[in-house]
């Protein structure tokens, strides 16, 4: 019992140290101009920012009930943001790795993320709490959590819809076959995206910019060396080097800092659900290509999640541990 305790207080620790890593690094990083923090608090930014109002709403909040800066408001609201992130990371990776890999999430999720954060927006510290807890409860079949926990973070980003891949991946690999049941969660789950959607942009449709961004050309045009990669990296003394196109490629290549390249050694040994939820890295560099701006590597966090077990299986876990954590890949 002495030993339980010692060791969940060094992990509390370790989370609270790099919870302040990780604030102390994302405020470094400046702010996009057009979705500034005043602009998203006050509704006022670009769309599709604005739609995303979970974090700027946390934000108000915490500031005007404990009567801080918005700078402070803001710095607190990563604090929390980034310390559950790592127990929701902990509590998915525990179903793939042994507990003390799992305990690390923190280390983790700082080696995909570094030099990953530019520019600053609330809303990417809350994508890395809520894209580990919708999977852990799709994984643990506790639907009626999923919904409630995706409802509110579809206020945070749309790229929840990830969530409602996941969910049918992980369904499809299973062995009851209660399909019925998955299925009405994966209707009622899309009506909320889809019902969130309309109403947030009806909400806010008098803004500046579009419901949807459609970049796919602008985004081919990083990969010719005609627009900058590293305009979206801290490092701007790369910037000289954007006309190399080998040098566009490898920036793109890096997001998690290269950490998706360790997932193909032992492909097939590894577990099968992580498996077929790898079709998402994919399925979202393809949508984020249209959609998003592809430069933009922060785009990639909600992938981390699968990238991190999928890269760790390759050198702590081998092919029959995977069997005692997931049977034949059963859930």
């Amino acid at each position: 019992m002495p030993e339980k305790r010692l060791k969940a207080a060094f992990l509390i620790i370790f989370y609270l140290l790099f919870s302040w890593v990780f604030v102390y690094y994302t405020m470094q990083v400046p702010q996009y101009a057009a979705a500034s923090l005043e602009q998203l608090i006050k509704g006022t930014a670009e769309r599709p920012f604005q739609y995303r109002i979970l974090g700027p709403w946390l934000i108000k909040a915490i500031s005007s009930y404990s009567h801080i800066s918005l700078r402070g408001a803001e710095m607190i609201f990563y604090f929390l943001a980034y310390f559950f992130a790592f127990l929701a990371l902990r509590r998915w990776l525990a179903n793939f790795l042994p507990r003390w890999l799992s305990d690390l999430s923190p280390l983790w999720l700082f080696i995909c993320s570094i030099n990953n954060l530019y520019p600053r927006y609330p809303w990417d510290a809350l994508t890395q709490l809520f894209m580990p807890l919708l999977f852990n409860l799709a994984y643990k079949k506790r639907w009626g959590w999923f919904l409630f926990v995706f409802a509110i973070a579809m206020l945070n980003r749309e790229t929840t819809y990830l969530a409602i891949l996941g969910f049918t991946l992980i369904e499809l690999g299973r062995v009851g076959k209660s399909y019925l049941r998955a299925a009405a969660v994966f209707v009622i789950a899309s009506a909320i995206w889809l019902g969130l959607k309309i109403a947030l942009e009806k909400m806010f449709f008098e803004q500046a910019g579009a419901f949807v961004q459609l970049e796919f050309f602008r985004n081919l045009e990083y990969f010719t060396g005609k627009r900058c990669f590293f305009d979206y990296m801290i490092n701007s003394h790369l910037k000289p080097l954007c006309w190399i196109v080998p040098l566009c490629w490898l920036a793109f290549l890096s997001f998690a800092n290269f950490m998706w390249l360790f997932i193909f050694p032992k492909l097939f040994n590894k577990d099968k659900t992580l498996l077929r939820l790898a079709i998402l890295i994919p399925v979202h560099i393809a949508i984020v290509m249209v959609f998003g701006v592809i430069a933009e590597r922060r785009v990639m966090a909600e992938l981390y999640p699968l990238i991190i077990p999928l890269a760790l299986q390759t050198f702590f876990v081998n092919s029959s541990q995977c069997d005692r954590l997931n049977p034949s890949g059963k859930l």
